[in-house]
């Protein structure tokens, strides 16, 4: 080998290492851009999903409790109303049933004031003039729907 040839050899050499360390410290960067930013990815999924994972468990909880109150609720009502002590004096005997003379005349007046207004109406009133004009089983049956009789 003569002088020439080593020379362009080593100049062969020199020109390969030269971009083998151009073309590393490149990669090097996009490597550790990349590992930073998987491992912020990571930790930002593994905080987000805690979050998530935090803010369920509290609804459930929330939920429970709710549906504890509301059971807890629902047998105090069904306590209370299974306990309704028998009068025992006749004064409480005469208000009972006075109580429940008037709740039965109040029922009648609400009945007759909503029969009152259904045979009002101008739908009954329309129907009932439709059957005496031209009685059929369509007009009586609507007179019945709107009036009830």
């Amino acid at each position: 080998m003569d002088r020439q040839e080593v020379s362009r050899q080593s100049k062969g050499l020199r020109l390969e290492e030269m971009e083998s360390r151009s073309v590393r410290p490149e990669s090097r960067l996009n490597t550790r851009y990349a590992m930073i930013l998987g491992a912020v990815l990571i930790v930002a999924g593994l905080g987000g999903g805690k979050l998530i994972y935090d803010y369920l468990q509290a609804q459930r909880e929330k939920a429970a409790l709710n549906e504890a109150i509301l059971r807890k609720q629902a047998e105090a009502y069904e306590r209370a109303a299974q306990y309704q002590p028998e009068p025992t004096s006749w004064e409480e005997k005469y208000r009972a049933k006075k109580i429940a003379e008037e709740e039965a005349r109040d029922q009648a007046e609400q009945a007759r004031e909503a029969r009152d207004r259904r045979l009002n109406s101008v739908e009954c009133q329309f129907w009932t003039q439709q059957h005496g004009l031209k009685p059929s089983n369509r007009t009586a049956q609507k007179k019945l729907e709107f009036c009830g009789e």
